[in-house]
């Protein structure tokens, strides 16, 4: 710019040469997008979708499995394992705690399989169209 500045061209003037200049350099050596150039990356999208979404399952498999190892035991059953009321309140505000957290694992075990469902039929679509 300052160069063209020099031979007498006004400074806006010159800026906005170089850039249309530019722009129609890399339309001449950039080749187009075509669908065929993001295979690789959505076999790599699908790849670590499905990596999270199994670690999802197994988190909320190990979840189900300690969530319910209290829960055939009644409230007064509690007393059995705990000798005080404070220790009984611990037990049973444990035993919700899991519940909810179990309860919030299955939404987004949810939302996460629809997503992957859908995200498996757009690549589909894709790979039919690539083809």
């Amino acid at each position: 710019v300052d160069i063209l500045e020099q031979m007498g061209m006004p400074r806006i003037q010159a800026a906005r040469t170089l850039q249309s200049s530019w722009v129609a350099h890399l339309k001449a050596t950039t080749a187009p997008f075509e669908l065929k150039h993001s295979a690789a990356w959505l076999a790599r999208f699908e790849t670590d979708t499905r990596k999270m979404r199994n670690a999802l399952y197994f988190l909320f498999d190990r979840l189900d499995f300690y969530d319910t190892r209290f829960a055939r035991l009644d409230v007064e059953d509690f007393s059995d394992l705990a000798q005080n009321d404070m220790a009984q309140e611990i037990a049973m505000q444990m035993y919700r705690l899991n519940s909810e957290a179990a309860e919030k694992l299955a939404q987004l075990l949810s939302v996460a399989d629809k997503t992957q469902s859908r995200t498996e039929e757009k690549q589909g679509a894709i790979h039919d169209t690539v083809r």
